[in-house]
C-alpha cells in the first residue's frame, strides 16, 4: 500500500527549466568569458547540485560559482517559474486520497517553500528534504531516507516522482518504485533509458499508478497452522482431547516432537483427521534430501519444507523426491524457509555475512524458490506482501510468529497478530504457544478464526 508520495520540484512540479538554464548561462558568462557553453553543457548542469557543478568547472572556487547562481537566480526567479499542466490537480488529489506528500529537492529550503508558494502547491506538502537538510545528495538514499523515517513508513510503501537520473537512480538506491515525467527537458527516450518503474506523460497518470496500488483486493481468509511444540505423544494427545472430535486441524509437527515419537505421530494424528505440515527444514547436499524426501512423501503429510540457504539444485532435488515418493503424482506441497522469524537484521549482518534489510534477503530466497519451482515460502508477515508481487498471489507465504494481542513475542522478532497476517496477504497463519500453551485452546482458537473472517 502506498502511503506517501515523494516528489522531486525542479522539472517535475514547476516548470523552472528556462530559469535555471539562464541562471547557469549568465553564471558562465560572467565567470568564464573565453568559454562558450553548449546547451548541452547547460542542461547537465540540471539534476546535479549546484556544488558539484561549481567543484566541476570552478574547483579553485566553488562557492563562488554557488553565490554567484544564486543571486542571479534570485533575480529572476518569481517571474519564470510556472507550474506543470495538471500538477496542482493531481497533488490536490493525492490529498484528498490522505496520501502524504514530500518535496525530496537537491535546491536550497527557502528557494523550495518560495517556489511551492508561487505555483500554489506549498499547503499540500507536509515536509520537505531540501539540499540544506542532507549530507548527501540524491543519487545516494540520505534524501529519501529521511522522508522515508519522517513518515515511519517503510521504501515499499512511497513513490519518488522526478525528471533527471538522480530522481530515479535515487529512488533505485532506496528500494522506492520510481514514477519519471514524460516533460523532463531531456525528453521520453532519455526518461526511458533510466528504466524507472512507470513513466507519465500526463500529471493524471499518477493517481492511477497510486490507485493500482491502493485498490481495494478481496482478501482470501488465511489458513490457521497450530504449531505443536510439545515434548511427546502423551501432550499431543491430551492437546487434541481439548477439541471437538470432529475439528479437523491443520497441525504443524517439528523437530521436537518428531525426532521423539517418529512417523507414528504423524500416523496417529491422519488417522485423527488431521492434515499435517512436517516441519523439519532439511538443509543438506540435493541427493541426501532428494532421499529424505522420496521417504516423507510415504507418510502421507500435507505440506514440508526446506531451507532456501541449500541453493537451488536442493531445493530441485527435495521436489523430485517428492514426486518419487507420491506413485500417485500427487505429492505434498512443499515451501523454503527463507529467513527464520528469529532473525534480526543485525543478526543476519554481522553473523550470516549478508548486507541489507531482512527483507531484502527474504525476497530474494524466494525469488530463487520460485525459479526452483517450489510452492512457496516461510516468511515474516511483515515479508509476504513484497514476495506475493514479485512471485504470485498463486506462490504460497506461510507465516510463523503470529501472536495475539498482548501475548509474549519470546524468541521471535519479527511478529504479528492474525488480522494484519490476512492484510498482508499470508495464506497460512502458525500459532503456537497462543493456543498450546492456552487454558482452553480451543476458546483461542475459535478467537483466531474470528479475527480473520
Amino acid at each position: 500500500m502506498i502511503k506517501a508520495v515523494l516528489f522531486d520540484f525542479d522539472g517535475t512540479l514547476a516548470d523552472t527549466n528556462p530559469l535555471i538554464y539562464r541562471t547557469f548561462k549568465e553564471t558562465f558568462e560572467k565567470m568564464l568569458p573565453e568559454k562558450k557553453f553548449t546547451d548541452v553543457e547547460i542542461y547537465d548542469c540540471i539534476g546535479p547540485t549546484l556544488d558539484e557543478t561549481g567543484n566541476k568547472y570552478f574547483p579553485e572556487y566553488p562557492q563562488k560559482f554557488v553565490d554567484n547562481y544564486r543571486e542571479l537566480n534570485a533575480i529572476y526567479h518569481d517571474e519564470m517559474i510556472k507550474i506543470y499542466p495538471g500538477v496542482l490537480e493531481m497533488v490536490a488529489q493525492l490529498k484528498k486520497k490522505n496520501l502524504r506528500l514530500a518535496i525530496v529537492s537537491s535546491k536550497k529550503r527557502d528557494f523550495v517553500i518560495r517556489g511551492l508558494k508561487i505555483v500554489g502547491l506549498y499547503e499540500y506538502f507536509d515536509f520537505i528534504v531540501a539540499s540544506d537538510d542532507v549530507v548527501k545528495h540524491k543519487p545516494d538514499k540520505e534524501p529519501l531516507m529521511k522522508a522515508i523515517n519522517h513518515y515511519n513508513i517503510t521504501s515499499n510503501e512511497c513513490l519518488m516522482v522526478g525528471d533527471n537520473s538522480h530522481d530515479i537512480h535515487g529512488a533505485r538506491n532506496t528500494g522506492v518504485k520510481s514514477i519519471a515525467v514524460g516533460w523532463a527537458l531531456k525528453g521520453v527516450e532519455y526518461m526511458k533509458s533510466l528504466e524507472p518503474d512507470y513513466l507519465v506523460h500526463e500529471a493524471s497518470e499518477i493517481l492511477s499508478i497510486v490507485d493500482s496500488f491502493n485498490k481495494e483486493k478481496k482478501m482470501k481468509k488465511p489458513e490457521i497452522i497450530i504449531a505443536m511444540d510439545l515434548p511427546d505423544k502423551e501432550a499431543v494427545k491430551n492437546f487434541i482431547l481439548k477439541f471437538p472430535p470432529e475439528e479437523s486441524l491443520f497441525l504443524k509437527v517439528g523437530m521436537e516432537l518428531y525426532y521423539k515419537e517418529g512417523p507414528a505421530i504423524i500416523e496417529y494424528l491422519k488417522d485423527k483427521g488431521h492434515r499435517i505440515f512436517l516441519d523439519l527444514k532439511m538443509h543438506d547436499i540435493p541427493n541426501t534430501v532428494r532421499s529424505a524426501m522420496r521417504s516423507i512423501a510415504s507418510l502421507g503429510i500435507d505440506l514440508t519444507n526446506v531451507h532456501a540457504a541449500g541453493g537451488k539444485k536442493m531445493m530441485e532435488a527435495a521436489v523430485l523426491g517428492l514426486l518419487e515418493g507420491s506413485p500417485d503424482g500427487n505429492r505434498p506441497q512443499i515451501i523454503a524457509v527463507t529467513q527464520l522469524t528469529s532473525t534480526s537484521t543485525q543478526m543476519m549482518n554481522e553473523e550470516q555475512g549478508i548486507p541489507g534489510e531482512v527483507a531484502d534477503s527474504a525476497l530474494k530466497w524466494a525469488k530463487l524458490t520460485r525459479e526452483a519451482g517450489l510452492d512457496g515460502v516461510v516468511c515474516s508477515v511483515h515479508e509476504a506482501r513484497n514476495i506475493h508481487e514479485a512471485c504470485g498471489d498463486d506462490f504460497i507465504a506461510l507465516t510463523p510468529g503470529i501472536r495475539l494481542e498482548g501475548d509474549d513475542a519470546h524468541d521471535q522478532t519479527r511478529v504479528a497478530t492474525p488480522g494484519f497476517g490476512k492484510l498482508e496477504g499470508s495464506n497460512y497463519l502458525v500459532l503456537g504457544r497462543s493456543i498450546t500453551g492456552s487454558v482452553d485452546p480451543y476458546e483461542v482458537y475459535k478467537r483466531v478464526l474470528a479475527e480473520i473472517e
